[in-house]
């Protein structure tokens, strides 16, 4: 038994022996290997270069501002300087992919310390995690994951996807597009990062501009307070004259917790109390569901893709003009969207409403106003507004279907790409409620850069329907954004044919000149859109001014004496 127990304590001993043996092996080793590291110290346009490598060391200063970045070359002192294989100092080339991040330490805002380990990678590894580049523009495509950094030295970054860790951009820019994620930090050295709407970043932003706080990390608790939100917001119409809203929100950007808003609002002129309720939750990444619902008091309208609110609120406040026509429902919605990739989206909801019409009020205050405001519907002869009256006080049980594609880069003067949408909606029979009714709506778009100075955008748009049509979802056209030659919502129906293809030339900066022609028509469910009907068209030219403002002129070709129309708009038309 005693020998046994001496046997077991001698054996601990043993191995105690040989792992400290290992250990203080271990540490000689390490002490005598030389550190190979490269230090960048970066603020603003203040560049400081520290290398050491193979025992020696190098200290190389610079102004971002005199820094000349050619198409091979960038050099910083005598010693330093960047070139397409590598880092050159003196005669000595340090390959790109020697570089190994250890650390990024923030001294302060925008004043950055980024740390690199200079070892050569072992011949037999996995594939890389990080992505380095060199002289050359990078792009991270939407359905890329980056389990490591994006490095890259003289080009530009455009992340689409999503990296794990960081983006390192030297003598370069960083554009985040809309849904891309950066779970580390983005830092621009000599050079500008853009975050687009919708794009994420979880650390932080450093460039030449200077600092920018992203969103919240994992498991800090001291960002949670900025995921509430407090939105305020207004809008000013010929039926609700001054609307005042606020809008409470909690929203998670990892998509960990629902999305849940309260807004609350008062419609001065209408005399009526606005509210919405609802939440919505986002499951996945890359492809995505979203369900959703909301309860709500509103106001309406159908002719968003005529003029947007915003640009609404201008043309009242200015020059006492409202180009949308307008509805209140009270009710609720429940629905889900489904994203498939960045480009493709689905949206699935039913809703119940309460509509009521609305009135105007045509002496509401205007900046240069010298008329009164028009009534609603008011470009639908008297005898039809008053045979359709009773669809303002219905009940209405509608399921739609949106489908949505976008290709094309938002942000940008002269996008290249598409936008189509189609959608479906089905109210009453088997659904219920006093309106029943089918209508279906297809645009496509395609926008073409032909080259740095032309551009080419076409739009073509048709729509159907069964059964009545309440008033207020008829199609017009005419006037803004549609028939421009015309009178604003001089023809309606429930069909509709559009039409509209634009040539822009690039005059100056941000100033464009643009020749434009559309062609269209509205008619009956029953008419041939084809055969029945006339078409009508014009053609204009156009100032603009990025990013939306404009300045029309249209002429219609038919063989009437119209007057040229004059539009301003501050938004792109399509």
């Amino acid at each position: 038994m005693i020998k046994n127990r001496l046997s077991s304590i001698s054996l601990v001993t043993l191995l105690i022996f040989i792992f400290s043996m290992k250990m203080v092996s271990g540490a000689e080793i390490e002490t005598d290997q030389p550190l190979d590291r490269l230090l960048l110290d970066y603020k603003k346009d203040d560049l400081n270069i520290v290398i050491d490598y193979k025992g020696e060391m190098a200290d190389a200063r610079a102004d971002c501002r005199d820094i000349a970045v050619n198409a091979d070359w960038i050099e910083l002192s005598k010693e330093v300087a960047f070139g397409p294989e590598g880092l050159v100092w003196n005669d000595l080339v340090i390959p790109y992919a020697f570089l190994k991040r250890t650390e990024i330490e923030k001294v302060d805002k925008g004043h950055v310390k980024i740390m690199f380990n200079l070892r050569e990678p072992p011949e037999k590894r996995r594939i890389p995690r990080d992505v380095i580049n060199s002289f050359t523009s990078i792009i991270i495509d939407e359905d890329r994951f980056v389990r490591g950094d994006v490095i890259n030295i003289a080009g530009n970054v455009d992340i689409f996807g999503e990296v794990s860790k960081s983006v390192i951009c030297l003598f370069g820019d960083v554009i985040l597009h809309p849904k891309s994620v950066v779970r580390g930090d983005v830092i621009a050295i000599c050079g500008r990062v853009r975050p687009l709407e919708g794009s994420q970043v979880y650390g932080q932003i450093i460039s030449q501009k200077g600092w920018q706080k992203g969103g919240r990390r994992w498991a800090s608790m001291r960002g949670y307070y900025k995921q509430f939100s407090l939105i305020p917001s207004m809008d000013y119409n010929r039926v609700d004259g001054l609307f005042l809203n606020g809008e409470f929100k909690y929203e998670d950007p990892d998509h960990v917790f629902p999305t849940i808003f309260l807004g609350m609002g008062y419609a001065f002129e209408a005399e009526r109390l606005r509210y919405n309720l609802g939440f919505s939750q986002k499951f996945f990444n890359y492809y995505s569901i979203q369900p959703y619902g909301e309860v709500y008091r509103r106001t309406q309208t159908e002719d968003d893709w005529i003029c947007s609110r915003n640009e609404n609120i201008a043309f009242a406040l200015i020059v006492n003009e409202d180009f949308r026509d307008y509805y209140e429902e009270e009710g609720g919605v429940i629905g889900m969207k489904v994203f498939l990739g960045p480009y493709n989206t689905f949206d699935f909801r039913y809703s119940y409403d309460a509509i009521s019409g609305m009135d105007a009020h045509p002496l509401l205050w205007s900046l240069f106003g010298k008329k009164e405001f028009r009534a609603n519907f008011s470009t639908l002869p008297y005898e039809l507004r008053q045979t359709y009256e009773d669809d303002f006080d219905s009940k209405m049980s509608l399921f739609k279907i949106t489908y949505t594609l976008d290709t094309k880069m938002s942000g940008i003067r002269n996008p290249t790409g598409w936008y189509g949408s189609f959608q479906f909606e089905r109210a009453g029979g088997d659904l219920k409620g006093d309106l029943s009714f089918s209508r279906w709506i297809f645009s496509l778009a395609r926008f073409q850069e032909i080259n740095r100075y032309l551009a080419l955008n076409l739009r073509i748009m048709y729509a159907g329907s069964h059964d009545r049509l309440p008033i207020f979802k008829k199609y017009f056209l005419g006037g803004l954004r549609t028939l421009r030659g015309y009178k604003h919502k001089l023809f309606y129906g429930d069909q509709m044919f559009l039409a509209n293809a634009e040539y822009l030339v690039e005059l100056y900066n941000d100033l464009d000149v643009m020749l434009f022609f559309d062609i269209g028509k509205v008619l009956g469910q029953k008419d041939d859109i084809f055969d029945d009907g006339e078409f009508k068209s014009d053609v204009g030219i156009a100032l603009g001014f990025f990013p939306g403002f404009r300045i029309e002129l249209a002429k219609a070709l038919d063989k009437s004496d119209s007057d040229i129309k004059l539009w301003v708009t501050f938004e792109r038309t399509f």
